[in-house]
Parts: C-alpha cells; sequence; structure tokens
C-alpha cells in the first residue's frame, strides 16, 4: 500500500509468491490424495475378484490362514465349504460367457447374503467358491449353511429374459477334526467332489479322517 512504486512491486511479488506456494500446497496435498486413493484401489483390486467382488483366492488364504490361527488359540471350532457350480459350462455354452459372468455376479450375491456376518465367501477361480464359517459351534449348524446354500443357489435366474437354473455341490470340512488352514480347505473340496459325483444340490461332510467324505 505504499506509494512508492517500488513497495508496491515488492508487494505483489510477495503476494505472488503466496499464491504460488498456496497452489503448490493444495496441489500437493490433492496429488497425496489421489497417490492414496491409487493404493486402496490396488490393494482391493489384488484381493478381490474382478467379476463379482468377493475375496479371491489368495485373501481367502490369508483369511483363512489368521482365523485358523486365532481359532484353534481360543478352542473354537469352524468350518469351510468347497462349493462347485453344476453345469456351469452348459451355461456358458448355450448362451455365452456374458450370461455365464452375469449369472456369477448373481450368484456370488447370494451367496454374500446367505451367509452371517463374520462369515466369509469368496471365488476362488471359474465357477468355484469357498466359505468360511466362523465359529461353527456344532455339525448341525455347518449342515444348516450348506442347505441353505444349496437352496438359495438353486433358486432359478433371470437373465436377458431368460429363467436360467443351475445347483450346486457342497463339500464340508470341520476344524479341528479335519486339520485347519489349507489342509481344511483341501479335505473340503474332496467332499465337494462325492457330492457332484453323487448327484447335483448335494453337500457331502468330510470325515475326520478327510479321506472318505461321508453324508450327514
Amino acid at each position: 500500500m505504499h506509494a512508492d512504486f517500488s513497495y508496491q512491486i515488492v508487494g505483489g511479488l510477495l503476494l505472488l509468491y503466496g499464491y504460488s506456494h498456496i497452489e503448490a500446497c493444495r496441489h500437493g496435498a490433492q496429488t497425496i490424495v489421489a497417490l492414496h486413493r491409487a493404493q486402496r484401489s490396488l490393494a482391493y483390486r489384488a484381493a478381490h475378484d474382478d467379476l463379482t467382488g468377493l475375496p479371491n483366492r489368495a485373501a481367502f488364504y490369508e483369511c483363512l490362514s489368521e482365523a485358523s490361527e486365532h481359532l484353534t488359540r481360543h478352542r473354537q471350532k469352524y468350518a469351510v465349504f468347497a462349493l462347485d457350480l453344476d453345469g456351469f459350462k452348459d451355461v456358458n455354452d448355450a448362451y455365452g460367457h456374458a450370461t455365464g459372468d452375469e449369472l456369477l455376479r448373481q450368484i456370488a450375491h447370494r451367496m454374500r447374503h446367505a451367509l452371517r456376518e463374520g462369515d466369509v465367501v469368496a471365488r476362488l477361480g471359474g465357477d468355484e467358491f469357498a466359505v468360511l464359517q466362523m465359529p461353527a459351534t456344532e455339525r448341525e449348524a455347518a449342515i444348516r449353511l450348506a442347505e441353505r446354500l444349496i437352496a438359495d443357489v438353486g433358486v432359478p435366474y433371470c437373465i436377458e429374459g431368460r429363467s436360467i437354473g443351475i445347483n450346486v455341490s457342497v463339500g464340508i470340512a470341520l476344524a479341528p477334526e479335519c486339520g485347519d488352514g489349507e489342509a481344511l480347505l483341501r479335505a473340503a473340496d474332496a467332499a465337494s467332489y462325492e457330492a457332484k459325483r453323487a448327484g447335483k444340490g448335494l453337500y457331502r461332510l468330510a470325515s475326520p479322517s478327510c479321506r472318505w467324505p461321508l453324508t450327514a
């Protein structure tokens, strides 16, 4: 505000510097926020299936490992389910992969809503899913969940004006009887193949030896 022109120039430069500094800080803050968002997005995509939004195989293994350690330490029982769709390839062959993808999205949605809070469902790949039920206080609780998943998945789907029916085979492995961690998932997977060989829309419960899956 000084009358001398030189003071006006200095004042103008100071104002310009202050404005530039504010803009640089604002831009820097926006860049940091953008980087954090990008990192969160990458972390989410690394742990989730792009098609269904469910946790992927790697994330499920990590969750299973952590849950196994925690639940075993506290002497709590839990169950792992391996789910394999019956006839999904026929749907892809008959209606195309776009219809198959939409079917997987709708199945994932139903599975997610069939679970209790705290349980985990993941897509392992293709038409294979897995569920971690924790805790599972008794065998009957695991069986009830398997029956609910089979019933919910088995309700026909409406996709592009078509009614599409599909079933799911479920294998159940209980901890600690059938081991823990990935061994439990392998036992459940073996039981699901027994269910698939027995027919459609069935479940099988892995035996404590995890060698001969049995019916409940």
